[in-house]
């Protein structure tokens, strides 16, 4: 019987979790991704380049790991280090993902230290 009480509350505990840690959804990145920016996040800053706007909205991003800068890469080519993304308007961009180093460095190499902002262009 106590066994059974105990297998029940696992389920509840189990049950709850799931419904409050909440789903991916659809919707902006803003603060409840913060590895994720998108044009809407994006469009307070239209005077600014992709490289201020993400400096004021996700500055871990440039700050890249390891002392190393992040690799950017857009429309999935390698452009350079996170100051390439001055290049870029903040408007030009649909959507920007910032891969963590070490999930760069599994997916990319050991030269991605610093991690790898991913931008999809308009």
């Amino acid at each position: 019987m106590r066994v059974l009480r105990f297998a029940a509350f696992g389920l509840i505990l189990l049950a709850a979790a799931c419904a409050s840690g909440g789903g991916g959804g659809g919707g902006g990145g803003g603060a409840s991704d913060r590895y994720l920016l998108t044009a809407d996040d994006l469009a307070p800053y239209a005077t600014l380049t992709l490289y201020e706007a993400v400096s004021r909205l996700r500055r871990f991003w440039i700050q890249g790991s390891g002392g190393r800068s992040p690799r950017v890469f857009i429309n999935n080519q390698e452009l350079g280090g996170a100051p390439s993304l001055e290049e870029y308007g903040a408007t030009d961009a649909a959507e920007l993902r910032f891969i963590q180093p070490n999930i760069a460095m599994t997916q990319y190499g050991p030269d991605y230290v610093g991690g790898v902002i991913q931008v999809i262009l308009r």
